[in-house]
């Protein structure tokens, strides 16, 4: 889950701006509990705003790394 520490992402974004990366990104986010989704089904068994809500988090942690890298990136 994004935020919990087992990747330490202001770390990438500290990397990603001392190798002067300047190309595209992309967050791809998983969750593996949303009953069905991860076995194929196309419908979520979670409220679509809980779900909304989890994308939410990821992107705002992902922003708060990068700002705390000062890389100059953004999402």
């Amino acid at each position: 889950m994004m935020g919990t520490g087992i990747v330490d992402v202001t770390r990438i974004a500290a990397i990603l701006k001392d190798i002067n990366f300047e190309g595209p990104s992309e967050l791809e986010s998983e969750y593996s509990w949303l009953g069905g989704v991860e076995r194929g089904e196309d419908k979520l068994a979670r409220p679509r705003q809980f779900v909304i809500g989890l994308m939410k988090r990821d992107v705002l942690t992902i922003r708060k790394a990068f700002e705390m890298a000062a890389n100059g990136l953004g999402i």
